[in-house]
């Protein structure tokens, strides 16, 4: 048996995308010299080497790859904006409590706005344009929950930031044939009214009048609010 050993001799290029070197009789290409020195050693040698310096090198030059692909500055960025529109929105809902109590309303913080007279209204305050998909959805759910919370003869009262809103919701109504249970007013109508109470030219059977749609059947009595308000509005 012979005691020659195979030609290890690596011409190896440390410049060369490709390293080439000669194996038992068989020709390898590897793109790594660090591997191509590792298969050249001794048995005792490779053995005692440390293999993981040959995967450390890919996974340091990957980690800042994956790093960057983490969409971490997205979610951060969103944030800030969720804080604002949830405080604008409950801001918005708490400008529209304090103009229920200065219509004669006792307001309750889930919604519901007791009148001294018996009457119940169930108010959502929308501060944001939505789409008439949106406006159905919302009209429904308050439907559902004007009755659980009032009764099958409570109000439901959309207030909007604008008129725009308000024309969305009023469509919305009348497509569900709930215009005898819901309207839909401007958190500036609610302002208008406020001063005409304070002024003492609008009582609160008025404000039942302008905001319940079944609050009155006589049209003579919105004839008389609006001559009564001629002037303060």
């Amino acid at each position: 048996m012979s005691d020659e050993r195979p030609n290890l001799e690596v011409p190896v290029d440390p410049d060369s995308e490709a390293t080439v070197l000669e194996l038992f009789g068989v020709k390898l290409t590897v793109n790594n010299p660090r591997l191509a020195e590792i298969l050249t050693m001794d048995a005792k040698e490779a053995l005692a080497a440390d293999i993981k310096d040959l995967v450390e090198p890919a996974a340091s030059i990957q980690q800042p790859e994956l790093r960057g692909s983490v969409p971490d500055i997205v979610v951060t960025s969103q944030a800030p904006q969720d804080a604002y529109d949830q405080q604008a929105a409950a801001d918005f809902e708490a400008s529209v409590e304090v103009l229920g109590s200065q219509l004669g309303f006792d307001v309750e913080h889930d919604g519901v706005w007791n009148s001294p007279t018996g009457a119940t209204v169930v108010v959502r305050a929308i501060d944001q344009q939505l789409q008439y998909a949106a406006a159905t959805d919302f009209v429904q759910k308050l439907d559902v929950l004007r009755t659980s919370k009032g009764g099958p003869d409570a109000a439901g009262l959309f207030v909007t930031a604008d008129q725009p809103s308000a024309d969305v919701f009023k469509v919305a109504i009348r497509q569900a044939r709930l215009y005898g249970f819901v309207r839909t007013v401007t958190v500036d109508s609610l302002v208008r009214l406020s001063a005409l109470v304070s002024a003492g030219s609008l009582d609160h059977a008025g404000v039942l009048v302008v905001l319940l749609p079944f609050a009155s059947a006589d049209a003579n009595e919105i004839v008389s609010l609006l001559e009564s308000a001629e002037g303060h509005v």
